[in-house]
């Protein structure tokens, strides 16, 4: 919670933001100050220590060219956070002027007072969207699919780097890359040597099923927070901190199905089913070289080898004639190289994997062609 709610109160003592409502704190918002509305959030999230989700950052933009005035943007907000399912929460709403398009941000937290949760699972297709759609003719505005596919691509981004720095537990660029791969996204640190490299810049990419970039690179100065190498990289000692307490669950999950799989279509569906996503990096032989596993529930990254597996373990799993033994559990706190190249799918091992073994990797590296054809992705949110 602490990380979207100073954000914007940061932009606020900037002065190019301000706060414009505050439901569920039982006072005015100029009575208000940053300590007791973290205050506020923390007494619904210390009703409960099972739900890993704490905290709910929600970016809704509009068009320079929407015609909406203050007033109906603010009302829209409201109705927009009734449609989902938080109008009982606790939020707070701010708006931003620090760009060329008027924008809101929601900060609130899925958590009730009485320790239960609001369902988040695919809350964008189920809730966000319709919602959006509904707003969209209901206030005018230029709907989303006829926006620009940049200007779409960039918002969708922005959603998903800020959720998964705020929410997940990654210990180096590599596993942040983990995670961003599974939403068709990468963060692309330039080649060793280059300026960019060297001054700890970050550039974003769009990539396609096979780990191509697509589209134009987005500087990280350019997205919500300014996700930059050095921002990622203070996340990494208390992340390693906070994801050990989860290793050998994350474990025992983990080795529960390689010990149970008989087939790699059934390591696939048991992966999924246990809502863990896989993340392979391969060299330029095409010979895979680390494993790491994604435990959405838990939100943690973990390579291969902190959880005491050999690669082998897992590409030949449901192969093997002996089950495979229960290892033991290795150091989290590791440091990564920049891979020459990444591959990842969330269809693991299955309609990738023989293609894996026999496709070409970039020669270029992180840093490869962006002059590919775009790819349209759909917007979660406004």
């Amino acid at each position: 919670m602490n990380d979207p709610l100073n954000y914007n109160e940061k932009k606020v003592s900037e002065g190019v933001a301000q706060l414009i409502m505050a439901s569920g704190f039982g006072c005015d918002i100029e009575n208000l100050n940053t300590s007791q509305k973290l205050q506020r959030f923390q007494h619904n999230i210390s009703q409960t220590q099972k739900i890993r989700t704490k905290a709910l950052h929600i970016f809704i933009s509009f068009l320079p060219e929407d015609k909406i005035s203050h007033d109906s943007m603010h009302e829209l907000a409201r109705k927009y956070i009734d449609r989902i399912g938080f109008a009982e929460q606790p939020y707070l709403i701010y708006q931003h002027n620090d760009t060329h398009h008027p924008h809101l941000h929601i900060v609130t937290t899925p958590i009730k007072q009485d320790g239960t949760t609001i369902n988040l699972h695919n809350i964008g297709s189920r809730l966000s969207n319709p919602a959006r759609q509904a707003l969209e003719t209901e206030y005018h505005l230029i709907k989303a699919n006829g926006r620009s596919q940049e200007t779409e691509a960039h918002a969708s981004m922005n959603t998903i780097i800020s959720n998964t720095i705020d929410n997940y537990k990654f210990t180096s660029l590599v596993e942040f890359n983990a995670i961003l791969r599974e939403h068709g996204i990468i963060a692309d640190p330039g080649k060793p040597g280059s300026f960019m490299h060297k001054h700890g810049g970050l550039q974003y990419f769009r990539v396609d099923d096979k780990g191509r970039k697509t589209g134009k690179p987005i500087k990280s100065s350019k997205f919500l927070g300014k996700p930059t190498l050095a921002r990622i990289t203070r996340k990494f000692q208390p992340n390693s901190f906070a994801k050990n307490a989860y290793q050998k669950k994350v474990q025992e999950k983990i080795v529960n199905i390689l010990q149970h799989t008989q087939s790699l279509q059934a390591l696939n569906q048991q992966l999924k089913n246990a809502n863990i996503g896989c993340y392979i990096e391969y060299n330029r032989q095409a010979e895979i070289t680390d494993i790491s596993f994604i435990d959405h529930r838990s939100k943690t990254v973990y390579h291969s080898t902190e959880l005491g597996l050999t690669t082998d373990q897992v590409i030949h799993a449901g192969q093997q004639r002996s089950p495979v033994s229960k290892p033991t559990i290795a150091s989290s706190n590791r440091s990564y190289e920049y891979p020459v190249s990444l591959y990842s799918t969330k269809d693991f091992l299955i309609n990738q994997f023989a293609l894996l073994l026999t496709s070409q990797p970039q020669s270029e590296g992180m840093a490869g062609d962006t002059n590919q054809k775009k790819k349209k992705k759909k917007k979660l949110n406004r």
